[in-house]
């Protein structure tokens, strides 16, 4: 069996048991996939996809009953996020192209997550220490991101009350 790939050098693969295993590098561009057999031949159109990246990770940041806050939304661009003692944060993450599915590890234990469509959602996690958590997940075509996406979870104490003289002047507010 002869093979010819996107202006690639021709490979030739033996077959065994009705079976051809062939490696192609991996591509940018689709092109076709020229297959040659003695007489015969065929052509088979191969499209190369990237690796289903994350579009967004959003943290909804429920703080303290005590504190009286309404419920925060925040986008998390970095690889952690401080939340105060006490909160419970959900995460949700939505990937370019639907996801079959996602799992979120703690401490290398994996927890299987809700998913619907490009979208990802945890379970509420509760904030009392500093938590190490790693996203992965697979798309509709089986392939994964490349690396886990680490996200490390800071407790930060609650501080002490502070009054807030906004539209005073400072010498005049103290």
């Amino acid at each position: 069996l002869r093979l010819f790939y996107g202006g690639l050098p021709s490979v030739t693969t033996s077959i065994t048991n009705d079976i051809a295993l062939v490696q192609v590098p991996g591509q940018i561009a689709a092109a076709p996939l020229d297959l040659k057999l003695g007489d015969s031949s065929a052509r088979i159109k191969i499209e190369p996809l990237d690796r289903p990246a994350l579009r967004s990770l959003q943290a909804h940041v429920d703080l303290p009953a005590y504190l009286q806050y309404p419920s925060a939304e925040e986008a998390i661009n970095s690889s952690s996020i401080s939340l105060v003692d006490g909160s419970a944060v959900t995460f949700h993450g939505t990937a370019i192209r639907p996801l079959k599915v996602a799992e979120m590890n703690e401490n290398a234990k994996p927890i299987s997550l809700k998913t619907l469509g490009a979208d990802f959602q945890t379970a509420p996690i509760t904030v009392n220490g500093v938590r190490d958590l790693a996203f992965t997940w697979s798309d509709q075509f089986g392939l994964t991101n490349a690396a886990p996406w680490p996200l490390t979870v800071q407790n930060i104490p609650d501080a002490a009350p502070s009054a807030d003289f906004s539209d005073l002047f400072r010498d005049i507010a103290i």
